[in-house]
Protein backbone atom coordinates (compact mmCIF):
# COMPACT_ATOMS: atom_id res chain seq x y z
CA UNK A 1 0.00 0.00 0.00
CA UNK A 2 1.77 3.48 -0.50
CA UNK A 3 1.36 6.08 1.66
CA UNK A 4 2.42 9.58 0.17
CA UNK A 5 1.81 13.11 1.79
CA UNK A 6 -0.78 15.26 -0.19
CA UNK A 7 2.29 17.92 -0.54
CA UNK A 8 5.04 17.49 -2.86
CA UNK A 9 8.51 19.64 -2.24
CA UNK A 10 8.64 22.88 -3.93
CA UNK A 11 10.67 22.54 -6.85
CA UNK A 12 7.58 19.44 -7.95
CA UNK A 13 8.29 15.47 -7.51
CA UNK A 14 11.90 14.28 -7.40
CA UNK A 15 12.76 12.36 -10.32
CA UNK A 16 13.08 9.14 -8.19
CA UNK A 17 9.29 9.89 -6.93
CA UNK A 18 7.83 6.66 -8.83
CA UNK A 19 5.29 7.09 -11.13
CA UNK A 20 2.63 5.50 -9.02
CA UNK A 21 3.21 8.05 -6.38
CA UNK A 22 2.78 10.78 -8.30
CA UNK A 23 -0.75 9.03 -9.21
CA UNK A 24 -1.64 8.93 -6.09
CA UNK A 25 -0.70 12.37 -4.98
CA UNK A 26 -2.80 13.68 -7.88
CA UNK A 27 -5.86 11.55 -6.61
CA UNK A 28 -5.15 13.33 -3.60
CA UNK A 29 -5.57 16.57 -5.67
CA UNK A 30 -8.27 15.88 -7.27
CA UNK A 31 -10.22 14.77 -4.34
CA UNK A 32 -9.32 17.94 -2.00
CA UNK A 33 -9.77 20.27 -5.32
CA UNK A 34 -6.32 21.79 -5.31
CA UNK A 35 -6.24 23.26 -8.26
CA UNK A 36 -1.92 24.49 -7.63
CA UNK A 37 -1.28 20.69 -6.67
CA UNK A 38 -3.53 19.52 -9.89
CA UNK A 39 -1.74 22.02 -12.20
CA UNK A 40 1.81 20.94 -10.88
CA UNK A 41 1.16 17.15 -11.60
CA UNK A 42 0.29 17.28 -15.03
CA UNK A 43 1.93 16.71 -18.15
CA UNK A 44 3.70 19.85 -19.81
CA UNK A 45 1.41 19.25 -22.83
CA UNK A 46 -1.75 19.85 -21.06
CA UNK A 47 0.09 22.80 -19.64
CA UNK A 48 0.57 24.33 -23.21
CA UNK A 49 -3.62 23.40 -23.66
CA UNK A 50 -4.25 25.51 -20.53
CA UNK A 51 -2.49 28.24 -18.57
CA UNK A 52 -2.27 28.30 -15.03
CA UNK A 53 -4.32 31.41 -14.69
CA UNK A 54 -7.06 29.54 -17.08
CA UNK A 55 -7.24 26.54 -15.38
CA UNK A 56 -7.87 27.95 -11.68
CA UNK A 57 -10.32 30.37 -12.89
CA UNK A 58 -12.11 27.17 -13.74
CA UNK A 59 -12.30 25.68 -10.58
CA UNK A 60 -15.01 25.82 -7.35
CA UNK A 61 -12.19 25.30 -4.94
CA UNK A 62 -13.46 25.03 -0.85
CA UNK A 63 -12.24 27.88 1.03
CA UNK A 64 -11.81 28.36 4.61
CA UNK A 65 -12.51 26.03 6.80
CA UNK A 66 -14.37 23.32 4.52
CA UNK A 67 -10.78 23.60 2.95
CA UNK A 68 -8.87 22.56 5.84
CA UNK A 69 -11.42 19.54 6.14
CA UNK A 70 -11.42 18.09 2.65
CA UNK A 71 -7.41 18.31 2.89
CA UNK A 72 -7.47 16.10 5.85
CA UNK A 73 -9.73 14.08 4.54
CA UNK A 74 -7.61 13.75 1.29
CA UNK A 75 -4.37 12.71 3.31
CA UNK A 76 -6.11 9.64 4.40
CA UNK A 77 -6.24 8.19 0.79
CA UNK A 78 -4.38 5.21 0.37
CA UNK A 79 -3.34 3.27 -2.52
CA UNK A 80 -2.37 -0.33 -3.87
CA UNK A 81 -1.00 -1.08 -6.91
CA UNK A 82 -2.99 -3.09 -9.54
CA UNK A 83 -0.42 -2.57 -12.65
CA UNK A 84 2.00 -0.53 -14.59
CA UNK A 85 3.25 -0.63 -17.79
CA UNK A 86 6.14 1.72 -19.07
CA UNK A 87 7.36 2.24 -22.21
CA UNK A 88 9.84 4.57 -22.50
CA UNK A 89 8.75 7.70 -21.54
CA UNK A 90 5.24 7.31 -20.87
CA UNK A 91 3.46 4.61 -18.72
CA UNK A 92 -0.10 3.63 -17.97
CA UNK A 93 -0.30 3.17 -13.77
CA UNK A 94 -3.93 1.17 -12.17
CA UNK A 95 -4.27 1.84 -8.71
CA UNK A 96 -7.07 0.55 -6.36
CA UNK A 97 -7.38 3.21 -4.17
CA UNK A 98 -9.63 3.76 -0.48
CA UNK A 99 -11.02 7.06 -0.73
CA UNK A 100 -12.87 8.82 2.80
CA UNK A 101 -16.70 8.86 1.66
CA UNK A 102 -17.05 12.47 2.70
CA UNK A 103 -21.00 12.03 2.04
CA UNK A 104 -21.37 9.28 4.73
CA UNK A 105 -23.20 10.95 7.94
CA UNK A 106 -20.79 10.13 9.80
CA UNK A 107 -18.38 12.23 8.03
CA UNK A 108 -20.80 14.92 6.59
CA UNK A 109 -23.07 14.98 10.00
CA UNK A 110 -19.22 16.49 11.61
CA UNK A 111 -18.97 19.12 8.33
CA UNK A 112 -22.22 20.27 8.89
CA UNK A 113 -23.48 18.75 4.83
CA UNK A 114 -20.98 20.44 4.04
CA UNK A 115 -22.33 23.82 3.96
CA UNK A 116 -19.40 26.56 3.81
CA UNK A 117 -21.38 29.41 5.73
CA UNK A 118 -22.31 26.61 8.69
CA UNK A 119 -18.61 25.90 9.13
CA UNK A 120 -17.40 29.24 9.04
CA UNK A 121 -19.72 30.47 11.78
CA UNK A 122 -18.11 27.94 13.84
CA UNK A 123 -15.86 28.89 16.61
CA UNK A 124 -12.39 27.51 16.92
CA UNK A 125 -13.05 25.03 19.54
CA UNK A 126 -15.84 23.67 17.21
CA UNK A 127 -13.34 23.71 14.55
CA UNK A 128 -10.59 21.79 16.78
CA UNK A 129 -13.31 19.06 17.83
CA UNK A 130 -14.21 17.92 14.59
CA UNK A 131 -10.72 17.73 12.90
CA UNK A 132 -10.03 15.48 16.38
CA UNK A 133 -12.41 13.50 15.54
CA UNK A 134 -11.93 13.02 12.24
CA UNK A 135 -8.68 11.71 13.17
CA UNK A 136 -9.88 9.92 15.64
CA UNK A 137 -11.89 7.84 12.97
CA UNK A 138 -9.10 7.47 10.83
CA UNK A 139 -6.81 6.03 13.40
CA UNK A 140 -9.83 3.32 14.63
CA UNK A 141 -10.24 2.56 11.36
CA UNK A 142 -13.99 3.87 11.38
CA UNK A 143 -13.82 6.19 8.50
CA UNK A 144 -16.30 5.26 5.97
CA UNK A 145 -14.41 5.00 2.61
CA UNK A 146 -15.05 4.13 -1.03
CA UNK A 147 -12.93 1.36 -2.80
CA UNK A 148 -11.80 2.03 -6.43
CA UNK A 149 -10.13 1.18 -9.42
CA UNK A 150 -8.56 4.17 -11.35
CA UNK A 151 -6.22 3.77 -14.70
CA UNK A 152 -4.15 6.82 -15.18
CA UNK A 153 -1.80 7.86 -18.01
CA UNK A 154 1.39 9.57 -16.96
CA UNK A 155 4.67 10.92 -18.94
CA UNK A 156 8.50 10.97 -17.61
CA UNK A 157 9.97 14.68 -18.01
CA UNK A 158 12.79 16.28 -16.60
CA UNK A 159 11.08 16.92 -13.51
CA UNK A 160 9.92 13.37 -13.25
CA UNK A 161 6.68 11.58 -14.20
CA UNK A 162 3.49 13.73 -14.33
CA UNK A 163 0.08 12.84 -15.29
CA UNK A 164 -1.26 13.33 -19.07
CA UNK A 165 -4.45 14.71 -18.45
CA UNK A 166 -5.01 15.30 -22.28
CA UNK A 167 -6.41 18.56 -21.91
CA UNK A 168 -5.77 19.49 -25.27
CA UNK A 169 -8.55 17.23 -26.46
CA UNK A 170 -12.12 17.75 -25.95
CA UNK A 171 -15.30 19.88 -26.66
CA UNK A 172 -15.04 23.53 -27.11
CA UNK A 173 -17.48 25.62 -25.20
CA UNK A 174 -18.75 29.38 -26.10
CA UNK A 175 -20.52 31.21 -23.14
CA UNK A 176 -22.35 34.84 -24.19
CA UNK A 177 -25.48 36.68 -23.25
CA UNK A 178 -27.84 38.87 -24.89
CA UNK A 179 -29.90 41.24 -22.64
CA UNK A 180 -33.70 42.02 -23.96
CA UNK A 181 -34.31 45.65 -24.53
CA UNK A 182 -36.64 45.83 -22.22
CA UNK A 183 -33.95 44.90 -18.92
CA UNK A 184 -31.77 47.68 -18.24
CA UNK A 185 -29.04 45.64 -17.41
CA UNK A 186 -24.98 45.36 -18.79
CA UNK A 187 -23.97 41.73 -18.79
CA UNK A 188 -20.52 39.50 -19.12
CA UNK A 189 -19.89 36.11 -19.02
CA UNK A 190 -16.41 34.60 -18.34
CA UNK A 191 -14.60 32.77 -19.62
CA UNK A 192 -16.13 33.22 -22.97
CA UNK A 193 -14.64 30.43 -24.12
CA UNK A 194 -12.77 27.08 -22.82
CA UNK A 195 -12.26 24.05 -24.16
CA UNK A 196 -12.99 20.83 -21.65
CA UNK A 197 -13.04 16.68 -22.02
CA UNK A 198 -15.71 14.58 -21.90
CA UNK A 199 -16.42 14.56 -17.92
CA UNK A 200 -15.07 17.61 -17.33
CA UNK A 201 -16.92 20.35 -15.44
CA UNK A 202 -16.64 24.20 -16.18
CA UNK A 203 -17.70 27.19 -13.69
CA UNK A 204 -18.88 30.03 -15.48
CA UNK A 205 -19.36 33.40 -14.21
CA UNK A 206 -22.10 36.09 -14.85
CA UNK A 207 -21.73 39.52 -14.13
CA UNK A 208 -24.74 42.16 -14.53
CA UNK A 209 -25.05 45.64 -13.46
CA UNK A 210 -28.14 47.46 -12.71
CA UNK A 211 -27.92 50.76 -14.75
CA UNK A 212 -30.58 52.43 -13.20
CA UNK A 213 -31.51 53.58 -9.89
CA UNK A 214 -34.30 51.40 -9.26
CA UNK A 215 -34.81 47.54 -8.79
CA UNK A 216 -34.59 45.16 -11.51
CA UNK A 217 -36.11 41.97 -11.80
CA UNK A 218 -35.65 39.84 -14.31
CA UNK A 219 -35.26 35.80 -15.11
CA UNK A 220 -32.52 34.12 -16.80
CA UNK A 221 -33.34 31.32 -19.65
CA UNK A 222 -30.67 29.29 -21.80
CA UNK A 223 -30.05 28.21 -25.52
CA UNK A 224 -27.84 25.65 -26.08
CA UNK A 225 -26.58 25.00 -29.51
CA UNK A 226 -26.64 22.70 -31.23
CA UNK A 227 -29.88 21.45 -29.15
CA UNK A 228 -29.94 18.37 -30.97
CA UNK A 229 -26.79 17.18 -28.59
CA UNK A 230 -27.92 19.50 -26.17
CA UNK A 231 -28.83 16.65 -23.51
CA UNK A 232 -25.28 16.06 -23.06
CA UNK A 233 -23.88 19.05 -21.19
CA UNK A 234 -25.25 19.26 -17.61
CA UNK A 235 -26.16 21.87 -15.55
CA UNK A 236 -24.55 20.70 -11.94
CA UNK A 237 -24.71 23.99 -10.02
CA UNK A 238 -26.66 27.51 -11.04
CA UNK A 239 -27.79 30.34 -8.74
CA UNK A 240 -30.21 31.41 -11.81
CA UNK A 241 -33.68 28.54 -11.67
CA UNK A 242 -35.38 31.46 -10.12
CA UNK A 243 -36.14 35.28 -10.76
CA UNK A 244 -33.06 37.65 -9.56
CA UNK A 245 -33.65 41.18 -8.61
CA UNK A 246 -30.89 43.84 -8.67
CA UNK A 247 -30.77 47.36 -6.82
CA UNK A 248 -30.17 50.40 -8.26
CA UNK A 249 -26.55 50.65 -9.52
CA UNK A 250 -25.84 46.98 -8.03
CA UNK A 251 -23.59 44.75 -9.37
CA UNK A 252 -23.53 41.04 -8.82
CA UNK A 253 -21.68 37.77 -10.19
CA UNK A 254 -23.51 34.38 -10.49
CA UNK A 255 -21.81 31.35 -10.86
CA UNK A 256 -22.83 28.10 -12.91
CA UNK A 257 -21.09 24.96 -12.95
CA UNK A 258 -21.56 22.50 -16.39
CA UNK A 259 -20.24 19.12 -17.12
CA UNK A 260 -19.60 18.01 -20.22
CA UNK A 261 -21.41 14.41 -20.20
CA UNK A 262 -18.77 11.43 -20.64
CA UNK A 263 -21.86 10.15 -23.25
CA UNK A 264 -20.98 13.16 -25.61
CA UNK A 265 -20.90 11.34 -28.95
CA UNK A 266 -16.86 11.88 -30.91
CA UNK A 267 -18.79 13.99 -33.62
CA UNK A 268 -19.81 16.96 -31.07
CA UNK A 269 -16.80 19.27 -31.05
CA UNK A 270 -18.66 22.02 -29.21
CA UNK A 271 -21.39 23.65 -27.80
CA UNK A 272 -22.35 27.34 -27.40
CA UNK A 273 -24.22 28.52 -24.45
CA UNK A 274 -26.11 31.66 -24.60
CA UNK A 275 -28.01 32.89 -21.14
CA UNK A 276 -30.66 35.29 -22.16
CA UNK A 277 -31.93 38.29 -19.98
CA UNK A 278 -35.90 38.41 -20.27
CA UNK A 279 -38.25 40.45 -18.25
CA UNK A 280 -39.75 38.44 -15.31
CA UNK A 281 -43.26 37.90 -16.98
CA UNK A 282 -41.48 36.22 -20.38
CA UNK A 283 -38.79 34.49 -19.12
CA UNK A 284 -38.17 30.74 -19.16
CA UNK A 285 -36.45 28.80 -17.25
CA UNK A 286 -33.37 27.02 -18.47
CA UNK A 287 -34.89 24.93 -21.39
CA UNK A 288 -33.21 21.91 -22.62
CA UNK A 289 -30.87 22.01 -19.98
CA UNK A 290 -30.10 19.34 -17.93
CA UNK A 291 -30.14 18.78 -14.43
CA UNK A 292 -28.22 16.68 -12.67
CA UNK A 293 -30.70 14.68 -11.02
CA UNK A 294 -32.04 13.89 -15.00
CA UNK A 295 -28.51 12.32 -16.19
CA UNK A 296 -27.75 9.68 -13.46
CA UNK A 297 -28.60 7.19 -16.77
CA UNK A 298 -25.94 8.80 -19.37
CA UNK A 299 -22.95 9.08 -17.41
CA UNK A 300 -21.28 7.00 -20.06
CA UNK A 301 -19.69 3.24 -19.89
CA UNK A 302 -16.84 4.89 -17.47
CA UNK A 303 -19.66 5.39 -14.60
CA UNK A 304 -21.70 2.02 -15.09
CA UNK A 305 -21.53 0.53 -12.17
CA UNK A 306 -22.54 3.36 -9.96
CA UNK A 307 -26.53 3.40 -9.68
CA UNK A 308 -28.86 6.28 -10.31
CA UNK A 309 -30.19 6.36 -7.25
CA UNK A 310 -26.35 6.89 -6.01
CA UNK A 311 -26.16 9.56 -8.15
CA UNK A 312 -29.76 10.55 -6.53
CA UNK A 313 -29.26 10.39 -3.48
CA UNK A 314 -25.38 11.64 -2.90
CA UNK A 315 -25.61 14.91 -1.77
CA UNK A 316 -23.30 18.00 -3.02
CA UNK A 317 -22.45 21.19 -1.16
CA UNK A 318 -26.06 23.31 -0.75
CA UNK A 319 -26.28 25.05 -3.61
CA UNK A 320 -28.08 28.69 -2.59
CA UNK A 321 -30.57 30.81 -4.49
CA UNK A 322 -32.87 28.27 -5.19
CA UNK A 323 -30.97 25.84 -7.51
CA UNK A 324 -30.37 22.39 -5.64
CA UNK A 325 -27.83 19.91 -7.18
CA UNK A 326 -26.57 16.93 -6.22
CA UNK A 327 -23.30 15.13 -6.03
CA UNK A 328 -22.17 13.06 -9.86
CA UNK A 329 -19.79 10.41 -8.95
CA UNK A 330 -16.71 10.95 -11.59
CA UNK A 331 -14.79 8.27 -13.76
CA UNK A 332 -11.99 8.47 -11.61
CA UNK A 333 -13.54 6.44 -8.78
CA UNK A 334 -15.59 8.30 -6.30
CA UNK A 335 -12.84 10.91 -5.66
CA UNK A 336 -15.53 13.04 -3.87
CA UNK A 337 -16.45 15.20 -1.71
CA UNK A 338 -16.64 18.28 -3.96
CA UNK A 339 -16.26 18.67 -7.65
CA UNK A 340 -15.22 16.45 -10.95
CA UNK A 341 -12.28 15.66 -12.07
CA UNK A 342 -10.68 17.56 -14.82
CA UNK A 343 -8.80 14.88 -17.18
CA UNK A 344 -9.95 11.84 -18.81
CA UNK A 345 -8.81 8.69 -18.60
CA UNK A 346 -8.56 6.70 -22.13
CA UNK A 347 -8.98 3.13 -20.61
CA UNK A 348 -10.53 3.39 -17.35
CA UNK A 349 -13.28 0.86 -15.47
CA UNK A 350 -14.80 1.63 -12.14
CA UNK A 351 -15.47 -0.88 -9.35
CA UNK A 352 -16.29 0.92 -6.64
CA UNK A 353 -17.88 -0.49 -3.26
CA UNK A 354 -18.31 1.53 0.33
CA UNK A 355 -17.18 0.11 3.03
CA UNK A 356 -16.14 1.23 7.05
CA UNK A 357 -12.78 0.80 7.35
Amino acid sequence: MLALGLAAPSGGCAKSVAPERVALEYARAVFASDASAIYRLVSDDDRRARDETTFRGQQAEPRGFARELVHQLASYITATPVSSTIDGRRGTVKLKLTLPDANAPAISGLARDWDDEALERLSFADRRRIVDQLAELHRAGTLPTIDGEETFELVKQEAGWRVFANWAGGVHLHFAATVDRSVPLEVSVAPSDVTVNPGDRVRVTVHARNRTSHDVTTRVGHRIEPAAQSQHLALVQCPLFVPITLRGGETREFTSVYLVLADVPRTVKGFAVTYEIRAVETGAAFPGVRRTSDIAGHLGPQMSSISAASVRDRRHRPVRRGCRSVTIPFRHATLEPFYILPTTAKRHTVDTTRKSS
